[in-house]
């Protein structure tokens, strides 16, 4: 069964990118762990789409954010 269409517009692309970033949390590790997973599918479908639009020979560079890695 395919997952259902969710629409983001930018906005909440970054939102989820900081999410995903953001480590200061007081829930516990288990609401931890299903809340990344969740995010981690919801951003590889957000990376897929945007790849969609994209050609296949296009060259990514990512520069840091400064934040030291984990």
């Amino acid at each position: 069964m395919p997952a259902p269409t969710q629409t983001m517009r930018a906005t909440d692309v970054l939102q989820l990118a900081d999410r995903l970033r953001s480590t200061g949390s007081t829930r516990n590790f288990v609401e931890q762990v299903a809340e990344m997973q969740a995010e981690c599918r919801l951003a590889a479908r957000v990376i897929k789409t945007l790849l969609r639009h994209v050609n296949p020979s296009d060259v990514f560079t990512v520069q840091d954010d400064g934040e030291p890695q984990r």
